[in-house]
């Protein structure tokens, strides 16, 4: 249960987590600059969300999902 968390988790679209790098693969290349000259920002919005608790809201009920299709397809 914790590894879908942290997948999901990671996969988020905030730098620096690795959801960004995929995102960032399809915007202009000026676009990609802008967002990784700003990452510092971003990765302070991004703990913010963490310690208000925003972050696990998202991440819960793609986490039961996840967990719940790998469940069905074990049984």
């Amino acid at each position: 249960m914790y590894n879908a968390g942290l997948a999901v988790f990671n996969l988020l679209p905030f730098p620096p987590l690795d959801g960004s790098k995929v995102i960032l693969s399809f915007f202009p290349k000026n676009t990609q600059d802008y967002i990784l000259r700003n990452e510092k920002f971003l990765y302070t919005i991004l703990l913010i969300l963490i310690f208000t608790g925003t972050i696990s809201k998202v991440i819960q009920p793609i986490t039961s999902k996840i967990i719940i299709f790998f469940i069905n397809i074990v049984s």
